[in-house]
């Protein structure tokens, strides 16, 4: 029996060393066929909650360490202490991917997974280094899950910042599954170098967004669109600049049939709760319907709106919170003159923007 019980103690710690060896990889050594983040705004619960905002931003998908958009617990002196993420239905899974910012103590972290919620096992476990932005990609056999629980099991005894060494930190949390495909990772997304910067003053103005949206889902995902544009107008729909000119403001066909779509793969599904359309100084567009749909078949509407004539003008839509992959803007009727050199049946879209819902 002590035999057999130190070969598989043995055999485990092989194991754990060689799938738990990538820590602190950057976003270009994680792997390339991840797939979607299957945690992007799902919802999640603590033992130990924390009672001075920093509740939200576990899952918001993004990595920005400030406290709107990083998670803590409470600062209870119990430890372990843990939160547990629901991915809303079961699913294979096998690479989690974690972070913890520059400032707390957060140390030990164990990463268990459940089909019920109620039976975890552990499938790895990680010290982060204190005073560091640190991430850690733990990679297990597939395993069958719905429920993801970061343990926090121990701090370091020093501290890092004015926080008390039992608050726990969390910059972000992504879970993976095994359908492979080109990863998508909101760090990833984040470090992309930013867009090639346009004149100021041929820019879209477009006021702030409200609190909270920090990660725009739509950039530099692929799109399709029923009447496609003969004159190389058909790129700039979602590349981050709100640039009035070709190359980074889309349009449509010139064909008097209306109405007219562009929809947008976001690849990968998420609550959206805002979409935000941008439209040029020039042509004719006037009104634009935002749907969306989780399959891509079955799309609702989510709102309308008319446009002026001759203004530059952003339009942010607002909706309850839906779960959603695919966004589509339908253009459903013009305005009869024109501005510009455009004939009216061209629609013009600066920009548009998706956002998840990141406060629960």
């Amino acid at each position: 029996m002590t035999h057999r019980l130190r070969r598989s103690l043995t055999v485990s710690l092989a194991l754990l060393t060689c799938a738990f060896a990538n820590a602190a990889l950057t976003p270009e050594q994680l792997p390339k066929n991840l797939g979607p983040n299957l945690a992007l705004g799902k919802p999640y619960f603590s033992s130990d909650i924390n009672k001075h905002g920093w509740e939200p931003g576990l899952t918001n998908g993004s990595w920005v360490t400030d406290k709107a958009n990083t998670y803590a617990s409470g600062n209870t002196n119990e430890f372990p202490k843990g939160v547990v993420i629901d991915l809303e239905k079961t699913q294979e899974i096998s690479s989690i991917f974690v972070g913890t910012p520059n400032f707390g103590s957060t140390k030990t972290v164990v990463i268990s997974t459940s089909e019920n919620g109620k039976k975890y096992k552990d499938v790895g476990r990680h010290d982060f280094e204190l005073g560091k932005n640190d991430n850690h990609l733990y990679q297990f056999k597939p395993v069958k899950a719905r429920y993801v629980r970061l343990t926090f099991t121990g701090n370091h005894s020093e501290r890092a910042g004015a926080y008390s060494q039992a608050f726990c930190f969390i910059t972000e949390v992504e879970v993976f599954g095994t359908s492979g495909g080109p990863t998508q990772s909101g760090l990833a997304a984040d470090q992309k170098p930013p867009p090639p910067k346009a004149d100021p003053r041929k820019e879209l103005p477009r006021g702030r967004l409200p609190r909270g949206l920090v990660m725009n889902l739509a950039l530099g995902k692929p799109y399709t669109c029923d009447a496609p544009n003969p004159s190389n107008w058909e790129t700039g729909l979602n590349d981050g600049l709100w640039a009035m000119r070709r190359g980074a403001t889309f349009a449509t066909d010139r064909a008097k049939k209306f109405p007219k779509n562009v929809t947008i793969d976001l690849n990968t599904s998420a609550k959206l709760t805002h979409v935000r359309v941008g439209v040029p100084n020039f042509g004719s567009t006037k009104t634009i319907a935002v749907s969306i749909s989780y399959d891509g078949v079955n799309y609702t509407e989510v709102g309308r709106h008319d446009f002026p004539l001759g203004k530059a003008e952003a339009h942010l839509f607002e909706f309850a919170p839906t779960l959603a992959r695919h966004v589509r803007l339908s253009y459903l009727g013009n305005h009869s003159e024109k501005v510009g050199n455009y004939d009216p049946a061209f629609c013009f879209t600066t920009e548009v923007e998706a956002y998840a819902q990141t406060n629960r």
